[in-house]
């Protein structure tokens, strides 16, 4: 890794569908043990001056969503599963930020260096996903 790649991060590619999940390796009855019921999906295109280049570049133009978490837990870095065109696709969660009736662009700010906290059932999160279109109204983002 070079010293630039390590300062500004490497750019995401400019199309992020998910990786395809086949049916039979998703549990029959539909219950999850982490699930997320969206709300609301819209993109975001961070600033580098506002937020850092490195968050900026990997976050351009992806799906965020927000919703109330119904049950288990998200973090960031986990590989969730989302509905998209009818289907399921697996794909990366650049950070999950609890939500607590602010804005989302005043909590991204300075978000570069987080960690990432686990966001738990009953609370409300707006998640990053690796997608550069959004999932199906009404839908649930799970984790197995």
């Amino acid at each position: 890794m070079g010293l630039f790649s390590f300062l500004f991060g490497s750019p995401s590619p400019e199309t992020a569908l998910g990786e395809p999940v086949s049916l039979e390796s998703l549990p029959k009855d539909g219950c999850f043990p982490n699930s997320l019921r969206i709300k609301e999906s819209f993109f975001i295109a961070p600033k580098p001056l506002e937020v850092g280049a490195k968050l900026s570049k990997l976050t351009h133009n992806r799906c965020t969503v927000l919703g109330n978490i119904e049950k288990g837990s998200f973090h960031k870095g986990d590989y969730v599963i989302a509905q998209v065109g009818g289907k399921p696709v697996k794909v990366l969660t650049h950070d999950v930020i609890e939500y607590d009736g602010g804005t989302f662009d005043g909590k991204l700010v300075n978000r570069q260096w987080a960690k990432g906290e686990d966001v738990t059932q009953g609370k409300s999160a707006w998640i990053v996903l690796e997608l550069t279109v959004k999932p199906d109204e009404g839908s649930s983002v799970v984790k197995l």
